[in-house]
């Protein structure tokens, strides 16, 4: 309610990025206000269909020092908008035009941009890189604990409040690992996790705990760290022995199973699409290799490899479909009911639009094991030069992995 009657008052026809603080604004109201810089700092542009945002001003490239294009404009007007660089049709980026205006770095970065085939509006998303330049701002600069050297990056470790010889952690670690055995190494680093802690309880809720009761502490940690491990490995060996008994499921009766992978060169730019559809008695009926270039993100690859998939069923009109692949991540963001807010998102919304208006269309996650056809035809696809469909076949080398399904549908019956 709160919210609705602050839209009413103070931005009823734009949104509050770009609202005044106004006449005689309430407490509240200003305090938000207040925060919107802090709030715009922390937003990027994702592109959609690039009508929103500015070429020069916004920001909307993905790499960590200003998310701005950093070239001097030279051809296109100072208020220009990304959609200037898409070709209205395709969507797709103009790489020549492109080229012609930005600097070899970001054409590669732009380029790389997933594009929305329905034409999402652009979209402000979080700013979701590492923090590697957060300043800390504190009113006392000093030891909390010995009120005597300043608290620097330097000394802010809590092997700095010993007195050692040693002028860096780094030299001190490494003389530690030559003459600790592993055992006393792996407790010093649980002593030294304990003493950060300590300073924080000193800091925060005026605790400071003794040195015995610091050391009990730390060996007490250790423990449960290793049987924690030992029963993580115990898990994962289980793990790796029930994948290596996956196997390749058939559909349902009148379904057809397509399974999806992508592969991925990221030094060259280069993606593969590999996508088999088959049968309830595992037969082939159509298989399709595929290549797409500005393509770095192995999330963004397995997307289009489900896009390009979802196409070729769309152009096949087959209404039963069951999508498997082995991209965990992707199953789960396209079946989240939620917005995306990722660099990627246009691509999973586009997905998802497509999932609303097919209901007997469905995206399941498979372990690699039983998606080796498609893991084939992905790899393959780096050996063709152009989009390959084959019907009811496949190209040489796909058989193997086919009839090592069909035998395991065969033993089912």
């Amino acid at each position: 309610m709160a919210a609705m009657v602050l839209k009413d008052k103070y931005f009823r026809h734009f949104t509050i990025l770009d609202s005044n603080l106004g006449h005689r604004p309430s407490v509240m109201w200003r305090s938000l206000w207040g925060s919107l810089e802090l709030l715009k700092e922390g937003l990027v542009w994702r592109v959609g269909n690039g009508r929103q945002i500015n070429i020069w001003g916004d920001k909307w490239i993905p790499k960590l020092s200003t998310m701005r294009v950093q070239t001097p404009r030279t051809l296109l007007e100072a208020d220009a908008k990304v959609s200037e660089f898409i070709k209205e049709g395709s969507k797709t980026w103009k790489e020549e035009m492109i080229k012609g205006i930005l600097n070899e770095e970001e054409v590669a970065l732009v380029c790389s941009l997933p594009m929305s085939t329905s034409g999402l509006p652009d979209k402000l998303i979080g700013l979701t890189h590492r923090m590697d330049n957060l300043i800390k701002i504190v009113k006392d600069y000093y030891c909390p604990v010995c009120k005597i050297h300043k608290e620097t990056a330097e000394n802010a470790s809590p092997v700095q409040k010993w007195v050692s010889n040693e002028r860096e952690m780094q030299e001190l670690w490494a003389d530690w690992c030559e003459k600790l055995s592993i055992n006393d190494l792996e407790l010093m680093v649980m002593v030294l996790k304990r003493i950060w802690l300590r300073r924080n309880n000193f800091v925060f809720e005026n605790k400071f705990e003794k040195p015995d009761v610091l050391f009990k502490l730390a060996a007490d940690s250790l423990f449960q760290f290793k049987q924690v491990q030992q029963q993580s490995h115990k898990n994962q060996d289980a793990g790796i022995r029930r994948r290596r008994s996956c196997r390749w499921k058939a559909p349902a009766k009148d379904q057809v199973k397509v399974n999806w992978d992508a592969a991925l060169k990221i030094k060259e730019g280069r993606m593969g699409i590999g996508v088999v559809i088959r049968d309830e008695n595992g037969d082939v009926m159509v298989s399709l290799c595929s290549q797409k270039r500005n393509v770095r993100d192995p999330l963004v690859a397995e997307l289009q490899a489900l896009r390009q998939a979802m196409k070729l069923c769309a152009d096949l009109n087959i209404t039963e479909v069951i999508f498997e692949g082995d991209a965990l991540k992707v199953v789960r963001a396209v079946n989240n009911l939620e917005s995306s807010w990722e660099w990627h998102g246009q691509v999973v919304e586009d997905i998802k639009k497509v999932l609303r208006n097919r209901t007997s269309w469905k995206v399941i996650h498979a372990y690699r094991e039983s998606n080796c056809v498609a893991h084939f035809l992905a790899k393959f696809s780096f050996t063709v030069n152009e989009d390959r469909i084959w019907i009811e076949e496949g190209p040489e080398g796909m058989q193997v992995y086919v009839l090592k399904d069909k035998n395991v549908v065969t033993e089912v019956e």
